[in-house]
């Protein structure tokens, strides 16, 4: 199992246990004695609920934790949450985030199986000719050049693709809010805490401690918002957003943020969804270019025989 593989059935088993009224360490010590559990989930389970008897409280347990490696937005959640007194809530929606990122990860796998294959063919392809044409000069720094236009392009549809179905950092950010502001935490401090879930964008990471500046000098959330969203860049975000935050009471700020995220989410979708129709008929193109770099060398010197004239 990997880590993340171990992280999102550690957090989903606790979850569920503690979402039914068993207590942190009693869920502990049940996942440690199931036989059906992981030995790694095991070893995790075992290593945290020793740290929770030494006196260490959960986060501090789960972010020494040496059987498996926890990320950054992950413990910011479970320190928050224990201050606040919602780690059974969090813990639920600790286990709903890292399950979509594994199916985000899924997402991109199988999205990059097509251009993989059509990549393969093509440069399979040229080699094939390589050989046939008996590795000629011409032929074969035709070649060369061809493989250099489609590692580039590879590359750049690799790296668009990623990052589409990785999604907006601050529709993450939106989203964490949303959880936090509905689970009572303080809006600036639900701020300080959403920052490592967006993927800790440093942009987007300085548009933060202004706004947790601006809301600290009793700024008004919409005002704060949309300054400094407008200012950092993030215009479409910074209207969104404030518009829905000056709609509410002040009491009921969660429902603005929760307003914002399934906008931004669909909107998130919509590109994704342009995009991933796109890849085919991109990559017969490029697949298709390469073709035409390779056999320049290759097909035309036969039609004309060396001469300028077609044979």
């Amino acid at each position: 199992m990997t880590n993340n593989n171990v992280l999102q059935l550690f957090t989903s088993s606790i979850a569920e246990l503690t979402s039914c009224g068993v207590p942190l360490k009693q869920s502990l010590k049940i996942l440690c004695s199931l036989e059906t559990v992981p030995n790694q989930v095991k070893k995790t389970s075992e290593s945290i609920y020793k740290k929770l008897e030494e006196g260490i409280s959960f986060s501090a347990a789960v972010s020494s934790c040496e059987q498996i490696s926890v990320p950054e937005w992950y413990k910011n959640f479970l320190f928050t949450a224990e201050e606040s007194g919602i780690v059974s809530d969090t813990l639920l929606w600790l286990s709903e985030e890292l399950e979509q990122q594994s199916e985000n990860h899924s997402k991109i796998v199988s999205s990059l199986m097509y251009p993989a294959i059509v990549i393969f063919l093509t440069f399979f392809c040229g080699l094939i000719l390589s050989t046939l044409f008996h590795f000629k000069h011409d032929f074969l720094s035709s070649l060369i050049y061809g493989n250099i236009f489609l590692v580039i392009c590879a590359a750049v549809v690799f790296f668009v693709i990623k990052k589409v179905i990785d999604g907006n950092p601050v529709t993450k950010f939106v989203k964490a809010l949303s959880y936090l502001t509905d689970a009572s935490v303080p809006l600036a401090k639900a701020v300080k805490c959403a920052i490592p879930a967006s993927q800790k964008k440093e942009k987007l990471s300085q548009c933060a401690a202004c706004i947790c500046s601006d809301l600290a000098a009793g700024k008004k959330a919409d005002a704060a918002f949309l300054d400094q969203f407008d200012t950092f860049g993030f215009k479409k975000e910074a209207k969104i957003i404030s518009l829905y935050l000056s709609l509410v009471q002040e009491g009921s700020k969660s429902s603005a943020f929760k307003q914002s995220f399934k906008l931004l989410r669909k909107h998130d979708e919509k590109i994704t969804s342009e995009v991933v129709s796109c890849i085919q008929p991109v990559m017969l193109c490029i697949a298709a270019l390469y073709m035409a770099i390779v056999l320049n060398q290759a097909i035309v010197p036969l039609l004309y025989g060396g001469s300028g004239e077609i044979v």
